[in-house]
């Protein structure tokens, strides 16, 4: 972690794979937030009610782990694996229907279950479409192979992918960094204190801090260029959210208030880098940035599930 150089102010459907129709042509995306790509965080953060839980047919036990991946992850597109298809239901599937040009079928007659699908074959494509439109996509994944497996086929969720977080080359822009950018904003009770700022390339593992006068965030932040915002779940968040909107056209995500208290921040940065310390980072003080630093990394332990261990420049 480094200083900036300069001072900067089983089956749910046993025939699933008939159940797609050649694609149409693409549409435009149906996200319509006020903040683009705004969204909340993975488990074990909060999760919301999800409202297809009661839905007829939507009572299969395989159907259970969509929804309990979905409560887990309200805020993403749950790409749910099924065979050679990732399905996705619900309000998921007419939103990726909409971002992706794919057929919206129905898992049932009544039409109250629509679904959408991929092949897994090609999923990065569409991936990495979603991603380019904001969108962040949690991986359900199958983890038991189907030929050997008893019964119901284990699933679950072994990574989350967001726009900040991209490391797949053939979604990179070579001559350009792919920044995580999160903020630590002085409340209300705090105009005298400077808003702290960390950035991480999780591709390159290059990892930056700063603390600013409140004015001079969105230069820099124009500056840094980010794929995606974290911000805290808070009044202070969404002012800074809107703000932004007028200034960069990164995803925004909202992260729980105790992401970026200073004291918390500092242990999982300490915990990090094996130190006992921040003292030779030169952030001993614990300033704003220490709780924007300790944001961004939480949030790379929540989405990622592997060693962060490169992310050490």
């Amino acid at each position: 972690m480094q200083l900036p150089d300069r001072p900067r102010p089983d089956a749910l459907l046993p025939d699933a794979a008939s159940a797609h129709a050649a694609p149409r042509a693409p549409q435009a995306t149906a996200a319509d937030a006020s903040v683009p790509g705004a969204s909340f965080p993975a488990a074990p953060f909060p999760a919301a009610p999800f409202p297809g839980a009661s839905f007829p047919g939507s009572d299969t036990p395989a159907m259970a782990q969509y929804l309990s991946a979905k409560r887990r992850h309200p805020d993403a597109l749950i790409f749910f694996r099924i065979g050679d298809f990732y399905e996705l239901f619900f309000e998921d599937a007419k939103t990726a229907a909409d971002a992706l040009g794919l057929t919206l079928t129905a898992r049932d007659r009544e039409r109250k279950v629509p679904m959408a699908g991929v092949p897994a074959r090609s999923a990065d494509v569409y991936l990495r479409r979603l991603l380019a439109q904001g969108f962040k996509v949690a991986i359900c994944e199958q983890l038991t192979d189907p030929a050997d497996a008893k019964g119901l086929i284990e699933r679950d969720v072994v990574r989350v992918l967001t726009p900040g977080t991209l490391t797949d080359d053939e979604s990179l822009d070579p001559r350009a960094s792919n920044f995580l950018l999160a903020l630590r904003p002085p409340g209300k009770k705090e105009r005298r204190r400077k808003a702290g700022l960390a950035w991480v390339d999780l591709s390159t593992g290059r990892f930056l801090v700063a603390d600013l006068e409140p004015e001079a965030v969105l230069d820099e932040a124009a500056r840094i260029a980010p794929s995606e915002i974290l911000l805290p779940e808070s009044e202070e968040g969404t002012e800074w959210a809107a703000r932004f909107k007028g200034v960069l056209k990164a995803a925004v995500t909202f992260v729980p208030p105790w992401t970026v208290e200073e004291e918390g921040a500092a242990r999982v940065l300490m915990e990090h880098f094996r130190v006992a310390t921040l003292k030779a980072f030169g952030l001993e003080r614990l300033p704003p940035s220490v709780a924007a630093a300790g944001a961004a990394l939480e949030y790379l332990r929540q989405t990622q599930r592997t060693s962060l261990a490169h992310v050490s420049k």
